[in-house]
């Protein structure tokens, strides 16, 4: 296969199907360009409908997640340091009365294990012999986290790989 210099890229050996290659003489017979143009078009299009998926196994765990106190409202929000602090910011925001919350003041979670699904297990941080995992999930809004599920630990290995949780600790906050 002939290489090339261009700046546009190294040249990538294609092998078409029967099918692949009757496929391209008609585009290209109906005008839409040459060989090389109908590929690019084809990549262009499948990766402008996949980047969604491909962009939502880039999201991030954060190694701590925050849960807000019962007494900041009716609706326990579960957020990065970041986000909690905007949680904060907006409750300052919308009382006339002083707040006087904080970081310190919420339920903290500390990363365990990716698991397969997407979501990570967390456990609660600070609780003597805490057994139980909570299962966290990408919400829409950046920064925030949604309640999967949570379950006790004395599973087997076993029984935590049919749940999805890889059962050794992570030492990273990233998904894969």
């Amino acid at each position: 296969m002939p290489t090339t210099n261009s700046p546009k890229g190294s040249a990538i050996p294609v092998r078409p199907t029967p099918q692949m290659r009757q496929q391209i003489d008609e585009l290209v017979a109906a005008g839409f360009g040459n060989q090389t143009e109908i590929i690019r078009e084809a990549v262009s299009r499948m990766y402008k409908q996949e980047e969604k998926k491909m962009n939502a196994n880039k999201k991030q765990f954060p190694r701590i997640i925050y849960a807000s106190p019962v007494d900041w409202g009716n609706v326990t929000e579960y957020a990065s340091a970041v986000g909690m602090e905007r949680t904060i910011e907006a409750l300052i925001d919308a009382f006339d009365e002083p707040f006087e919350g904080g970081l310190g003041d919420c339920d903290t979670y500390e990363l365990v294990s990716l698991c397969n699904d997407g979501t990570a297990a967390y456990r609660q941080q600070h609780m003597r012999d805490n057994a139980e995992l909570v299962i966290f999930a990408h919400a829409d809004t950046a920064e925030y986290f949604g309640y999967v599920e949570s379950f006790d630990t004395r599973y087997d290995d076993e029984e935590l790989a049919a749940l999805g949780v890889v059962t050794h600790i992570m030492t990273t906050t990233a998904c894969q």
